[in-house]
């Protein structure tokens, strides 16, 4: 990474209140374990998603609001082999510069110390992409049904 990848500190800012106040048509989470999270199922997952919307996204970290947010000109790029401590916070947000579909990683440890990542996935285009199939396209069916649809 380049500094000049990364966005002004205001711009950054400006890219976080704009996300945070946009109503998004659908919304889904799962939870897989953690070290499922770049099989080829995901990637799949993430190529259909980049189908629907090809926006360049916008990569946040709460140490964005320090150094600025990585711009990526696709989703396809996102580089799913990252460590479980790649931050502290666990947290990483993908978001299509229209604004218009968002990806939540919320990586922790459960209760019986294992791993796990939950996925949100919130957006116009993006959540079609597992609304309109009946099992997961992600490879996670033994958690399909703990999906939360809104």
């Amino acid at each position: 990474m380049r500094k000049e990848d990364l966005t002004s500190l205001e711009e950054s800012s400006i890219i976080q209140e704009k996300s945070l106040k946009k109503t998004r048509k659908h919304k889904i989470k799962i939870a897989i374990p953690f070290s499922t999270k770049s099989n080829e199922k995901i990637k799949s997952a993430v190529s259909l998603f980049y189908s629907l919307n090809s926006a360049p996204i916008y990569i946040w970290t709460p140490r964005s609001k320090y150094c600025g947010t990585l711009k990526e000109e696709s989703i396809k790029n996102i580089n799913l082999n990252f460590p479980f401590y790649i931050n502290k916070e666990g947290v990483i947000v993908f978001i299509t510069d229209d604004l218009q579909d968002k990806i939540l990683f919320d990586f922790f440890e459960s209760n019986d110390g294992k791993k796990m990542l939950e996925i949100e996935i919130e957006g116009n285009n993006w959540p079609k992409a597992l609304l309109k199939h009946g099992s997961s396209p992600l490879g996670v069916e033994s958690d399909w049904e703990n999906i939360v649809r809104s």
